[in-house]
């Protein structure tokens, strides 16, 4: 049996709410590594940050899935039985995330700034929910399409009214810009194919060998894109670089992975991917309670929408 069907029984009320629950979640775990990653890159490449992201992660869900697992041979049959779809779906993911579209997304902050290219690439829950409708028949029905908008326009808001650190981008010219835009979207069409593969790859198999599929290819993918761009660069952070933020690298790369993949096992691919990417929505709320944040009518109004949004989204309002 898998750790979440020894924590909460298919049969529990709980369970129709774990989807949402979990992509959430995968919003507040990464707006807590997204912080400490951004330290981390300036003493190592988005490569090597992402390989050593995929390390922990792969190490601690094979431990998981063998300790709850029925016993070692259950634990060897379950990978084993594994259907081709469930591996090709979870390489794609990876290569969508963690090779390709997280490199493009900081390509584009060199050219946009960060609050420009992730107001670009916050787009990718329409992406994905257009490919939902397109190949999957997921007819949201027009309330719910406006709820999409709503949410993703709040999310954009809250980005383009970011406070950026003064000297962390220089203003580049209409080409390069031009180039940001194009790297930003590139980053939006490959998050969104990362959701869709979650989706699909990880039906019928548990959150822990999901995860572990999606780590081990992410182990075999990073270094030969670092060895084209990143050629003479350390494949791994450096130990003095990492120790002060091992503790997330661990919370975020475990946690944020098994909350990811359950938001979109279980909830509507639509409403996961939406819920998964607030993370600059959540740290606004997070900024007032821990008074970093000053209020700003624009970002207020931003996640005013969201909320709006997701009521409608979910049903909530309509």
């Amino acid at each position: 049996m898998s750790l979440l069907g020894q924590l909460i029984p298919s049969d529990s009320a709980a369970n129709s709410w774990l989807g949402p629950v979990g992509a959430l979640m995968s919003s507040v775990t990464w707006a807590t590594g997204s912080s400490a990653y951004s330290k981390v890159s300036k003493a190592a490449t988005p490569f090597a940050v992402n390989l050593t992201r995929a390390c922990i992660a792969f190490v601690l869900f094979t431990a998981i899935h063998f300790i709850f697992s029925e016993n070692l041979a259950a634990a060897f049959d379950a990978i084993f039985s594994l259907q081709a779809s469930n591996v090709g779906w979870m390489a794609v993911s990876i290569l969508s995330c963690y090779v390709i579209g997280d490199v493009l997304f900081l390509r584009s902050t060199h050219f946009l700034g960060v609050p420009g290219g992730l107001a670009i690439a916050s787009c990718y829950p329409i992406w994905t929910a257009l490919v939902g409708a397109i190949f999957d028949g997921q007819n949201l029905g027009w309330v719910k399409w406006l709820g999409l908008l709503v949410s993703v326009t709040g999310i954009v808001l809250v980005v383009l009214n970011t406070p950026e650190d003064s000297g962390s981008h220089k203003s580049s010219g209409p080409s390069r810009r031009s180039l940001g835009v194009l790297f930003a979207l590139g980053a939006s069409l490959c998050w969104a194919s990362n959701t869709y593969s979650v989706a699909k790859g990880s039906q019928g198999i548990s959150i822990e060998l999901g995860n572990m599929i999606r780590m081990f290819f992410g182990i075999l993918m990073i270094p030969l894109m670092s060895q084209v761009f990143a050629k003479n660069q350390p494949r791994f952070v450096p130990a003095k670089a990492l120790k002060p933020f091992l503790w997330i690298f661990i919370f975020e790369s475990v946690c944020g992975s098994y909350f990811f993949v359950v938001g979109l096992q279980k909830a509507s691919l639509v409403v996961a991917s939406t819920l998964a990417s607030l993370a600059p929505v959540i740290a606004v709320p997070i900024g007032w309670m821990m008074r970093t944040e000053k209020f700003n009518l624009a970002r207020t109004a931003g996640v005013f929408s969201v909320v709006v949004g997701l009521s409608l989204l979910m049903g909530i309002l309509s």
